[in-house]
């Protein structure tokens, strides 16, 4: 899994479509595969589930909510999940990042 994990994440990066990399490493003598970390101090994820509730508490559509945020990186996420068959997109699986010192 980790071998497909670290392809997939150069296919995309190939096609030039914004991802978080998964790159080869050794943990405790076994194989795996990381990725950096995509927060810190002044950056925060929150995860589509989180805004899908906060759209449905406000009346507001949820495609029509993501997609005026984040138009190209959605339809980017799309297209990256169609190549390589994933299975595993689910509202707590992506999200937005934000800057959490101007949120």
């Amino acid at each position: 899994e980790s071998n497909l994990e670290v392809m997939e994440s150069n296919l995309i990066d190939n096609l030039n479509i914004v991802l978080v990399p998964y790159y080869y490493a050794e943990e405790d003598g076994d194989y795996c595969c990381k990725c950096p970390c995509m927060t810190n101090d002044t950056v925060s994820i929150v995860d589509s589930g989180v805004i899908e509730s906060w759209c449905n508490r406000k009346g507001k559509n949820f495609l029509s909510y993501i997609l005026n945020v984040d138009k190209e990186h959605f339809y980017q996420m799309c297209v990256a999940d169609y190549l390589i068959s994933n299975s595993d997109r689910h509202s707590r699986n992506w999200g937005f990042l934000y800057d959490t010192a101007t949120t």
